[in-house]
């Protein structure tokens, strides 16, 4: 078995089914790690599963991602309202986000982080999680005071129904037109600068959702609407008088 210049075992030799996945870290001369310390804190399992009880949330802290090249496994079971809140070093992340912005919330959602240098990532990149048991009813059944104006539309917070760390949510919007007019109805991230406030006037149609096409019947479509950072999406239509917009709870979100 090789060492390296701290005196540890080279990667290449490590065999054994409890070091395999061993990272060997070059420290400073005052931070040098023991191969003995090394696998200490090395977990003898990667993955961990919490049955969640009501009301009570369970802090998972993730080990320091340049001491650790296993996935971590994470899931959640049973059908509480209590969370599996992460925590961790600050200066790490998942994906991007700080790990205590990251949360498994409903039920049977899981997550495989894959540590890459400081940080982690999702196994796999974004993927779409499916709710075991949606909420049913409505967020919203709202008017529209002002046409084709995505600031004085409709501003809709997801941040009760979906897990932080959430991109996107697939849902079931509506809408009722009374008039003799057929109505768009358009969607964006709340405060998307890429996207015309006026995506109406703009021909904005990568933001529409759908169209009614048939007046004094509420048409009803399954769409994905995108979240800005604070879990918000905007709402509007090319027109406001005689429409009613409906908006279900999420069905599946994308994290």
């Amino acid at each position: 078995m090789g060492t390296n210049l701290q005196g540890l075992p080279e990667a290449s030799s490590l065999l054994d089914d409890d070091v395999l996945h061993a990272r060997i870290i070059a420290t400073a001369d005052d931070k040098k790690l023991t191969w003995a310390t090394l696998k200490s804190i090395m977990p003898s399992s990667d993955s961990t599963v919490y049955d969640i009880s009501d009301g009570v949330d369970i802090e998972h802290e993730l080990p320091d991602a340049t001491l650790i090249v296993k996935e971590q496994f994470i899931k959640r079971t049973g059908a509480g309202t209590g969370k599996v809140l992460f925590t961790g070093t600050g200066i790490q992340t998942i994906d991007g986000i700080l790990i205590s912005d990251y949360e498994l919330w409903p039920e049977n959602d899981e997550v495989i982080l894959i540590p890459i240098g400081e940080n982690y990532v999702t196994k796999g990149g974004s993927i779409w999680h499916k709710i075991q048991n949606p909420v049913t009813g409505l967020i919203l059944t709202s008017a529209l005071s002002v046409s084709d104006n995505f600031t004085s539309g409709l501003d809709v917070d997801f941040t009760p129904y979906v897990p932080k760390g959430t991109k996107a949510v697939r849902l079931v919007v509506g809408g009722l037109q009374a008039a003799a007019t057929y109505a768009h109805i358009y969607s964006r991230k709340s405060g998307d600068a890429n996207i015309s406030n006026t995506p109406h006037a703009n021909s904005e149609q990568s933001s529409m959702l759908f169209r009614i096409l048939v007046t004094g019947i509420t048409q009803y479509e399954q769409v994905v609407i995108n979240l800005s950072d604070d879990y918000k999406a905007e709402f509007t239509a090319n027109i406001h008088t005689s429409l009613t917009v409906y908006i279900t709870f999420p069905l599946e979100f994308l994290r």
